[in-house]
């Protein structure tokens, strides 16, 4: 849950700046998206996931955006309409391979579904990966956060706010996360880092020999510690 309201935010501050004339505002934001950012890391990072899995993150309108916090969020009008909500309706993890099933207001009974497509849009692509809604199955070699949408057009959806048809998006979008790519530093803070220290003290006379040895060598020594006691 902190994963996914965390990407909710970094998502509509990036798709909110070119709507910012307020220089001093722009600046604030951007401080603030640089921490969510970091929060994210850590994040997946304790998820078990990839810690930086995309070389660039989404940008999601306010509409958009709306429609990602509409679960978490009640009784507030900010004047912008929001889109439908989108639910996946699969029960078990999401992953490559498994054939998605939806559910959202949107989606009613006048939607020609021999047109309409699920998209999955991911950070730095240039336009999102266009199935049939019907057959909507998560392909190979997606990891990260993926953003999907229900439109009633199986045309891509460009990845630019600018120029992107959002007018074809029924519903969404929804975020799911894929986390297909081993990352080993995950891996480390899931199993406590099980890595072991091995200290030997050395006399003042074992530790000038080993610096005089190093200085005639021409090599470097690294000191990790240092502790010294008398008795």
């Amino acid at each position: 849950m902190a994963s996914i309201a965390d990407s909710d935010t970094y998502v509509a501050y990036m798709g909110a700046a070119p709507l910012m004339v307020n220089k001093e505002l722009l600046t604030a934001a951007a401080s603030i998206l640089t921490i969510e950012s970091r929060h994210q890391t850590m994040l997946n990072l304790m998820n078990g996931g990839t810690h930086i899995p995309q070389a660039f993150d989404m940008a999601l309108n306010p509409s958009q955006v709306l429609a990602l916090v509409s679960p978490f969020v009640s009784g507030c009008d900010l004047g912008i309409p929001a889109n439908q909500p989108l639910t996946i309706t699969n029960t078990g993890p999401v992953g490559p391979g498994t054939s998605l099933t939806f559910s959202s207001p949107g989606i009613t009974d006048s939607l020609n579904r021999e047109t309409a497509a699920c998209q999955m849009m991911t950070g730095g692509a240039p336009f999102a990966i266009s199935l049939p809604l019907d057959g909507c199955v998560v392909p190979q070699g997606i990891n990260g956060p993926v953003y999907i949408f229900v439109t009633n057009t199986t045309q891509p959806l460009l990845n630019s706010q600018v120029n992107q048809l959002s007018s074809s998006v029924v519903a969404g979008p929804q975020l799911v996360f894929l986390d297909t790519v081993p990352d080993a530093a995950a891996d480390a803070l899931k199993s406590g880092g099980d890595s072991t220290t091995e200290t030997t003290i050395i006399s003042p006379g074992q530790a000038n020999e080993i610096i005089d040895d190093a200085e005639q060598n021409g090599g470097k020594i690294e000191v990790v510690g240092w502790s010294t006691s008398s008795k």
